[in-house]
């Protein structure tokens, strides 16, 4: 995506290319609604140009410069304009002004603010027909006011202070400057937005009856505090939960930079991305589009990061569990057991114009649940959080041995009659075509759904077993190698080629794509059926140099500039790392690595976009896709889950074990892990070597606990 972003919480800032907040798509949005659609300078009634802009999670600096006639040596930018942003619990810009022109400037600054309260699907150009509302506005020399009763009821507000005063015209706010050569000057705005009337600070205190529900801080009554004492409080806030988050959070040391630079890129984003429901931070998908509540999304982005923190796999867990299905409604597409595809909360979802409060209309989330419960369950051993997931996964287990299955055929289908055709990962309305480019006719049963369905049965059958029924973990695990056998004699079509799904006719939709690829992420592959598929994968036609493409090139629907149908999606290929280490493939899964670190030194801060185009690797790295999210949840997890395919590791908390069978390529000769979470504890992991010969060396065992790994003769 053309822009920047900044966000904490559930409060993010989206600008356009040149860093402005004019207009267009452009916003600080919360739960779903721009509260702000423009916060514009002018000088002498012209924008600055923008020259430079860095931004790093919640905060931002710029560098502009006010073009004049250029004389002698003297610059055409000699006004500097430096900004800074920061967003946390309000959002706040602080603008200064240099007169590095050598004589003295009378220029006129100019504010313009405005909020249109549109709802995300309206910025995103939703068909609405309805006249909306009109906007409530006021302009002081202190600031705006503007305020929004919307159609669902509810009243929302933007209040806009700025400092020092300025003098209001046709409803701006003006500052006359007269500015010395080399003087400057400063002027700083906070926004606070939120749902309900607000009163002013001298109407009633912050914490009386009747104070609206808002996202920032209320002034206490009385004078109103500095807004540099402000801003500086916010800026401390965000660095103390910085801190915070890396120092409890698992941290890596390699000798390939690339490595470490995209860790902790993803380490920072998934803090950016995150957002406490009420139990803690969840994942939200990406911005700036998707930064709600996703259930496939958050699923796969906090197991990808279970290396790096438990924390956002339990609060992603207890937080869908909350939204679990437990009626049917077919606006929704809701059922009982099932988990929720997407939530909304601004306007035209409280009204019952979009059916995302929430919507259920995904076939992969129930079983990606079930996979991440038993997970985080195995990783940690955590009874108070297995117990309380436990009616969830009975509800969730429900519906993929029931309503999930369609006909009955023990597989997971969806009927392509709700509002989204396509209800696997790949969503897009042509994602499942056939060979010959024409779209395959529904119910469909996809490929990796039908792996996640085997992983989600032997999830729930390590589950039983850890609540004390083995005998019913020992009948999941039989009905998940019964399917495994139907993948196979249903889906394979030889040479390690597997259909992309069945039809609804129950024919093979013998397209060559990625998702076969998540089979060996689920073990739902016997051993030589994996090497056959990982050897598949790594042809040219498959695998670009960066990643594994969606679709394999010289297929007829391939394009490698489209959203699934030929491009590269980090978390595509991660996965499919992983199970390539799973399957023993390590030297397949470090190249696979390899690819995604290469790539990532071309691109914008270090940050794996949601996806780029599939063209092979060369001089210049991937080509953008132009309206790829960035940050993304489950990109910005992708560096954990490569690591965790290096060392091909797992954590058993009832067996106390952590178990490894590592692979080292050359470009990697030792890899240490800081704080990684094992059952109560965390332990430092240092392993060193090339290939299957390796050194490992664990420290800060929680106690009882070992590391076991295969004798290949190692040290």
């Amino acid at each position: 995506m053309d822009g920047y972003v900044l966000k904490t919480g559930d409060l993010f800032l989206f600008t356009d290319g040149d860093d402005r907040l004019a207009g267009g798509q452009a916003g600080l949005f919360r739960q779903d609604t721009r509260y702000l659609s423009r916060l514009e300078w002018l000088v002498d009634g012209e924008r600055p140009a923008t020259l430079h802009t860095w931004t790093d999670g919640c905060t931002s600096r710029a560098l502009m410069g006010h073009p004049l006639e250029r004389k002698a040596a003297v610059s055409p930018y000699a006004v500097e304009i430096q900004r800074r942003r920061v967003v946390g619990e309000a959002f706040y810009e602080e603008v200064r002004l240099v007169n590095h022109h050598r004589e003295p400037l009378q220029l006129k600054l100019r504010l313009v603010a405005d909020a249109d309260f549109a709802d995300m699907f309206l910025v995103r150009g939703y068909p609405l027909q309805d006249e909306r509302p009109p906007v409530a506005r006021e302009t002081s020399p202190g600031g705006f006011r503007l305020d929004y009763q919307g159609r669902d009821g509810v009243a929302r507000f933007t209040r806009v202070r700025v400092e020092p005063e300025g003098r209001v015209e046709d409803g701006d706010l003006l500052f006359e400057l007269s500015l010395e050569p080399q003087a400057s000057f400063i002027v700083r705005v906070r926004v606070e937005v939120g749902e309900g009337t607000m009163p002013g600070p001298e109407e009633a205190p912050a914490g009386s009856a009747g104070t609206p529900r808002s996202h920032g801080q209320r002034a206490a009554a009385g004078p109103l505090r500095p807004l540099d004492h402000l801003m500086a409080d916010e800026v401390q806030r965000r660095e103390d939960a910085e801190q915070a988050w890396l120092e409890a959070t698992t941290s890596v040391e390699a000798p390939d930079e690339d490595l470490v630079l995209l860790w902790e890129r993803g380490r920072r984003d998934l803090l950016s991305l995150a957002t406490d429901m009420g139990d803690g931070p969840v994942p939200t998908a990406g911005v700036p589009w998707f930064a709600v509540l996703f259930g496939r999304d958050s699923l796969l982005a906090a197991r990808e990061a279970l290396l790096l923190t438990p924390a956002l796999a339990r609060a992603t867990l207890f937080t869908l569990a909350r939204y679990q299905g437990r009626g049917h409604d077919a606006w929704r597409e809701e059922a009982p057991g099932k988990i929720l595809h997407e939530l909304r909360r601004g306007e035209l979802a409280r009204m019952g114009t979009v059916p995302h409060t929430p919507y259920y209309g995904s076939v992969d989330a129930t079983p990606l649940f079930l996979i991440l419960a038993a997970d985080l369950t195995r990783w940690m051993g955590d009874t108070e959080a297995a117990a309380r997931l436990r009616p969830h996964v009975e509800a969730a287990l429900a519906w993929i041995t029931g309503e999930g299955d369609l006909d009955g055929d023990g597989f997971l289908e969806y009927d392509g009659q709700g509002l989204l055709p396509n209800q696997g990962w790949k969503d897009s309305f042509d994602s499942t075509v056939t060979p010959e480019g024409t779209l395959a006719p529904p119910p469909i049963a996809l490929v990796e759904v039908q792996g996640y369905l085997v992983a989600a049965l032997k999830g729930a059958a390590s589950l039983a077993r850890f609540w004390g029924e083995p005998r019913r973990g020992g009948e999941l695990e039989a009905r998940a190698r019964g399917l495994q056998r139907s993948i196979a004699r249903h889906f394979s079509l030889g040479e390690g080629r597997y259909a992309l799904a069945l039809d609804g006719e129950k024919r093979p939709v013998a397209t060559l794509a990625s998702n076969p690829g998540h089979l060996l992420w689920c073990g739902a592959l016997e051993q030589a059926e994996g090497d056959a598929l990982a050897r598949r994968l790594m042809e040219s036609d498959l695998f670009s140099g960066y990643g594994i493409r969606t679709l394999a090139a010289g297929q007829r629907a391939y394009d490698p500039l489209s959203y699934h149908n030929g491009s590269v999606w980090p978390h595509d290929t991660a996965l499919i790392a992983r199970g390539m280490a799973r399957f023993g493939r390590g030297e397949e899964a470090a190249r696979l690595v390899r690819g995604i670190l290469d790539a990532s030194r071309a691109l914008p801060w270090r940050r794996l976009p949601e996806l780029f185009a599939g063209h092979p690797a060369g001089p210049g790295g991937p080509a953008p896709y132009p309206v790829a999210c960035s940050p993304q949840a489950w990109a910005a997890a992708v560096p954990f889950l490569l690591v965790e395919s290096l060392l091909n590791l797992e954590v058993d908390a009832a067996a106390r074990q952590v178990r490894l069978d590592p692979f080292l390529p050359e470009w990697l000769p030792w890899l240490t892990l800081r704080g990684l979470p094992a059952g109560p504890g965390r332990m430092d992991l240092k392993v060193e070597g090339r290939g299957r010969t390796v050194r490992v060396e664990a420290s800060g065992l929680p106690p009882g606990w070992t590391v076991i790994r295969p004798d290949r003769g190692n040290p």
